[in-house]
C-alpha cells in the first residue's frame, strides 16, 4: 500500500470571480461545522463536567500512533444472545430517545461525510454504535477517494462490553458497504486500542501501515489502491 500526502492547491494573489460561490459554500460548510462542534463540546462539559472535558481535549492534541486496517476478507462472527443490529439514522434517534446525555458518538448525524451508521441492542438495551464514513472530507485522518470508505467512531457502551458486540458492528457496517459498492474498506483504530482491533481482525481487517498524529488537527493521507508493503507516517 502506498501512501501520498494530498495535494494542496498553489495560493494566488488574486482569485477569480468564479470562485466566489466555492468560497461561499466553504464557508457556509465550515460556520455549520463550528456550530455542531459548539454544541458537542457544551454537551460533554454537561456530562463529563469542564475538568474532564478539558484533560481529553489535551489529549485530542497530543501525536499519537494510529493503525490503518484494511478488509482483506469478510467473516461472520457469531452473535450473541439478545444482540441485534439496527441500520440507519432513523433507528439511531429512536434509540436516542429517552437517553440524556450519551457519548459523541451517538449524535454524529449530520455531519460531513458521516453516510450511515449502525446501532446495536442487547436485551433492547442500548449497546454500541459505529459509522460509515465517505468523500474527501469524511475522514478524519484519510482523503478518502471514489469507492473507498472508512469504517469508525465505534463506541460499546461500558455495561455491555465483552459480549461481540464490536465484531457485529464492524461486520455490518463492513458487508453493507460491499453491498453498496464499495471497493477498498478502511478503519483507523489508535494503537493501544487492543479490543477494537481484535474485534476489527474478528470479521477480516489486517493492519496495513501507521499513522502519527493528532486526534483532532492534522494531515489527511491518501490511500492508494495497490497493496504494497505497510509503512509509517509520521506528522512532525
Amino acid at each position: 500500500m502506498t501512501f501520498k500526502d494530498p495535494d494542496f492547491p498553489a495560493s494566488t494573489s488574486r482569485a477569480p470571480a468564479l470562485a466566489a460561490p466555492d468560497t461561499l459554500t466553504r464557508f457556509r460548510l465550515w460556520f455549520a461545522e463550528t456550530m455542531k462542534l459548539s454544541a458537542r463540546l457544551i454537551r460533554r462539559i454537561r456530562r463529563d463536567g469542564l475538568l474532564n472535558t478539558v484533560k481529553t481535549l489535551l489529549w485530542l492534541l497530543r501525536p499519537v500512533v494510529w493503525n490503518l486496517y484494511r478488509l482483506e476478507s469478510l467473516t461472520a462472527p457469531p452473535c450473541s444472545p439478545g444482540l441485534e443490529v439496527r441500520h440507519g439514522l432513523v433507528a439511531l434517534r429512536r434509540l436516542r430517545k429517552g437517553h440524556a446525555l450519551l457519548p459523541d458518538e451517538f449524535y454524529h448525524d449530520g455531519r460531513t461525510g458521516f453516510r450511515e451508521c449502525f446501532t446495536a441492542t442487547l436485551d433492547g438495551e442500548l449497546a454500541g454504535i459505529i459509522w460509515v464514513r465517505e468523500g474527501r472530507q469524511g475522514s478524519r485522518w484519510l482523503e478518502l477517494g471514489e469507492r473507498q470508505v472508512e469504517i469508525g467512531c465505534l463506541l460499546v457502551l461500558p455495561t455491555k462490553r465483552n459480549r461481540g458486540v464490536a465484531r457485529q458492528l464492524y461486520w455490518h457496517a463492513a458487508a453493507n458497504s460491499l453491498r453498496a459498492g464499495a471497493k477498498d474498506i478502511l478503519a483507523v483504530i489508535a494503537a493501544d486500542n487492543v479490543p477494537s482491533k481484535r474485534a476489527a481482525e474478528a470479521v477480516g481487517f489486517r493492519s496495513v501501515a501507521s499513522i502519527r498524529r493528532p486526534a483532532l488537527w492534522g494531515p489527511r493521507f491518501s490511500v492508494c489502491q495497490q497493496d504494497l508493503d505497510a509503512q509509517n507516517l509520521k506528522h512532525s
